[in-house]
């Protein structure tokens, strides 16, 4: 994952909090400790939660409603999910060309292998 990926993520998750009244929230994205939570996690549900007099497990729905929603998230946020009372785990999508070198190795495409190697007949 990118730095910008990160920067992307953080300004949806700043959109979906000013979307439910809570603009201005610090967004904190942190890789989660097993991989199996996602590429990044985000708490900022659990902080915001107690003002805006929500439980923190539905501000975090209301986020990751918003961020599904959010045209721009597409191709950049491959899943959202809620985790525990109210933690947001994210998987990042593969990057197109990454997905496109990830396509061309599974098919054995020619133009897959580095230009030295030559192709087997």
């Amino acid at each position: 994952m990118l730095p910008q990926h990160k920067r992307q993520v953080a300004t949806l998750i700043e959109q979906a909090l000013a979307g439910i009244g809570a603009a201005g929230a610090a967004v904190v994205l942190e890789r989660p400790k097993s991989e199996a939570h996602g590429d990044l996690a985000c708490n900022v549900a659990l902080q915001v939660a107690k003002g805006l007099k929500r439980n923190s497990r539905e501000v975090a729905a209301a986020i990751a409603d918003a961020l599904r929603l959010n045209p721009a998230s597409h191709g950049l946020i491959e899943e959202v999910e809620i985790a525990g009372p109210g933690f947001i785990n994210l998987r990042i999508a593969p990057a197109p060309s990454s997905r496109w070198c990830a396509r061309s190795c599974a098919n054995g495409s020619a133009s897959a292998r580095p230009a030295s190697t030559p192709a087997k007949r």
